[in-house]
């Protein structure tokens, strides 16, 4: 729950994330004439032997970095290069939008994948066990129950601490049972 929670509270952030950590695109000077797309692929398989090439994008403006594809076995990688030089430029995945992925996935699959994403799904129907438990054991009787919405500042810590915890679970019992709910939706609900 706390692995979830503290997750879940950054990615509330996750578009100005992904806004902070993508750089702007490499733009190459230009330098006689473009490579074409062959041409390309030679160079990929240059700088990196053993790998075959099998994709290769251009964006719109044609002076940006290209991004090849390149496959061994198991091993993907996308690589940018220079349309004129074919020159290695670097990976096309900044490393801050792997982390702010990682982050998403975290949070979503607890880094295992479907497995993860099951786990995550049981813990969400046990945070909804506790939340309705709790409010059976907090429920003080019909005469009383307005009482317990509030700390008794005046008790001994003891007291106080029950007594804070009691107000502190009828506040947020909604929140944390809307939680619950919907993570056994989103954990549930489709495909895993």
């Amino acid at each position: 729950i706390f692995v979830i929670s503290v997750t879940g509270s950054a990615l509330v952030y996750r578009n100005e994330l992904f806004l902070a950590v993508t750089p702007r695109p490499i733009v190459a000077v230009p330098s006689g004439e473009r490579l074409t797309d062959e041409q390309l692929k030679d160079a990929a398989r240059r700088a990196h032997p053993g790998f075959e090439v099998t994709q290769v994008r251009r964006a719109r403006n044609p002076d940006q970095s290209v991004d090849v594809s390149l496959q061994r076995g198991e091993d993907v990688k996308t690589r940018m290069f220079d349309p004129y030089t074919g020159k290695d430029l670097g990976g096309s995945v900044p490393l801050g939008v792997t982390l702010v992925s990682g982050l998403i996935d975290l949070h979503d699959n607890l880094l295992a994948g479907r497995t993860g994403r099951a786990v995550n799904g049981v813990g969400a129907v046990f945070l909804i066990v506790l939340c309705l438990t709790g409010a059976a054991i907090w429920w003080p009787g019909i005469r009383k129950w307005r009482g317990s919405m509030w700390p008794d500042w005046k008790a001994n810590w003891k007291r106080f601490s029950w007594t804070i915890h009691s107000a502190v679970g009828f506040w947020f019992f909604a929140i944390v049972l809307l939680w619950g709910v919907t993570g056994v939706y989103l954990c549930f609900s489709g495909p895993l």
